[in-house]
């Protein structure tokens, strides 16, 4: 797989839309997004930061409850949890 250069979001192809609502942090070793459930880049009914990371062949650091954007409340143990509102950040 070649080399990913720059933000490490747009680098990936991540852009907002149904599913990723806004990116938080875009730097060449961090890619946090708010997010919701949904289908996204080829990859059907995303409810965790696992799923959705993966979904641009990513791995997820953290998993985090929202404030309705990116501020972030509690963190999940795991990126595999499915948030109970469907809404989260994760990096």
């Amino acid at each position: 797989m070649p080399c990913k250069v720059g933000p490490l979001c747009t680098a990936s192809g991540i852009a907002t839309g149904s599913v990723t609502r806004q990116v938080c942090t875009n730097t060449p070793d961090v890619c946090e997004v708010y997010i919701k459930k949904g289908n996204e880049n080829g990859v059907s009914n995303i409810k965790s930061c696992r799923q959705y990371c993966q979904a641009y062949g990513m791995t997820c650091t953290a998993q985090y409850d929202d404030k309705d954007g990116c501020e972030r409340k509690s963190k999940y143990v795991q990126c595999v949890v499915y948030s109970s509102v469907f809404r989260m950040v994760c990096v």
